[in-house]
């Protein structure tokens, strides 16, 4: 009871919690050195810390991905929120930078969705069955960046 003198609903809650984790989160995308790289090298080392956060954190990875009880509306403030899309933009910018050819918007929010889409893929899956013998973070990383960069649509 104590924690709701503090916040109104569970949800507050979450959203505080989240907040702090993207952070941290963004906070190790942000320390990169990726000056020094291709695009295509950048759009990798962003993508694997990306992942590898979440498989260093996977308390992390369980608090925002698979608490229960969670409405989309309720986590729509954090795909709007500007931080984040900042972050996004960071991905965009390495994946038009990397591509073969010049990207429509629409092109480039496709191959946007697809990376974020592997990565957290990538990460619940090697934290979720870690029983399984997969290949390594770095493998599937490559692999999603491989499809991701292909001409094909």
């Amino acid at each position: 009871m104590t924690l709701y003198k503090y916040y109104d609903a569970k949800i507050d809650i979450l959203h505080t919690l989240w907040s702090d984790v993207f952070k941290a989160v963004f906070d190790q995308l942000d320390a990169l050195t990726l000056d020094d790289k291709s695009p295509r090298e950048q759009l990798s080392s962003l993508t694997a810390a990306y992942v590898g956060y979440w498989l260093d954190n996977s308390e992390h990875y369980r608090l925002v991905f698979m608490t229960e009880g969670v409405k989309q509306p309720e986590v729509n403030v954090f795909l709007e929120d500007r931080h984040v899309m900042l972050q996004q933009n960071m991905f965009a910018t390495a994946i038009a930078e990397a591509s073969a050819k010049a990207l429509s918007e629409t092109e480039l929010r496709q191959k946007l969705g697809a990376v974020i889409c592997f990565a957290n893929g990538i990460a619940h899956n090697l934290i979720t069955i870690s029983g399984q013998d997969w290949p390594s973070k770095d493998y599937l990383v490559e692999s999603a960046i491989n499809g991701v960069l292909s001409e094909v649509s």
